[in-house]
């Protein structure tokens, strides 16, 4: 089968189409013909690198993917720092309780989107008190949007900062107030919460009142605790039933997610030379 392999640390062009062996699934594991595959930012870090201490080339990147098992549609979440698969190939073996059923009408290039990026979202708002405030960073991306709408449901009153051009997005997610990126050096509203998707960083803090809670998505942008605020990170494991639940609010239209570009699989290094770039509204998806 067709993968993309990291050989070597460096720039998008240490990635290159290889062949591998079929996947073999062992005990409670399943192979999932991969049809799509997102491209995230975690890629571009542990591609340049950033993990060279604990991980060595050749390997194959990739959490998110949907295809099909048997004749079923799923999609999931590759826990990829906990194992040495990833999803930018045709086909990859994964534990049954990574993946959920796709519903009817929603695309694989859509479905794709979901796993990472949502349930991050979900179980870092599990972490929060519901209602009160929260200001949500990069909402514009993927992680921050599925906050906005989630903690926008759940009945918070949600400041959300976006990229600039896309106010108009992120007020339809649900945010109650949207504020522009350079509201992140200026004044900030005081809130009961806050979930630094993009991240900010530790400085954030400032922007929780006495006693409230911060939720960091990064160890180095986790703020020491102070004045009695609840700091956590939030470090996002598979869970087939909320993922299957995710999928089935987006299939309903409850909760919205975008695709930007898709890219053949051979063309993978294009893909992460685009998202760095940066300016992408929406997920860029790797197509088998």
């Amino acid at each position: 089968m067709k993968v993309i392999e990291t050989g070597s640390y460096g720039g998008p062009d240490v990635l290159a189409l290889a062949d591998r062996e079929e996947p073999v699934p062992g005990p409670g594991e399943v192979v999932v013909r991969v049809r799509a595959a997102t491209v995230n930012p975690v890629d571009l870090a542990t591609r340049a690198g950033a993990f060279a201490a604990v991980l060595s080339p050749p390997f194959v990147l990739g959490w998110d993917l949907a295809g099909e098992v048997d004749g079923t549609r799923v999609a999931g979440m590759v826990p990829w720092f906990a194992t040495d698969r990833g999803a930018y190939a045709e086909a990859v073996a994964v534990d049954r309780e990574w993946v959920a059923p796709v519903p009817d009408g929603v695309a694989a290039v859509l479905a794709a989107t979901v796993p990472l990026a949502g349930l991050t979202a979900r179980q870092a708002l599990a972490t929060l008190p519901e209602g009160g405030s929260l200001l949500v960073t990069g909402a514009s991306g993927a992680v921050g949007g599925f906050a906005v709408q989630l903690a926008a449901q759940a009945g918070a009153e949600v400041y959300a900062v976006a990229s600039a051009g896309d106010e108009e997005w992120v007020a339809g997610l649900g945010a109650a107030h949207v504020l522009g990126r350079d509201a992140l050096s200026g004044r900030l509203p005081v809130v009961d919460a806050v979930l630094d998707a993009a991240p900010a960083g530790p400085e954030l803090i400032s922007a929780v009142r006495d006693g409230g809670s911060f939720v960091a998505v990064t160890d180095p942008t986790t703020p020491v605790a102070e004045r009695g605020v609840r700091v956590a990170k939030v470090s996002v494991t598979p869970d087939a039933a909320a993922l299957g639940e995710l999928l089935d609010a987006v299939a309903a239209g409850r909760l919205r997610t975008r695709v930007a570009a898709t890219f053949p699989l051979a063309d993978a290094a294009a893909a992460h030379r685009r998202l760095a770039a940066g300016g992408v509204r929406g997920k860029l998806v790797l197509v088998p």
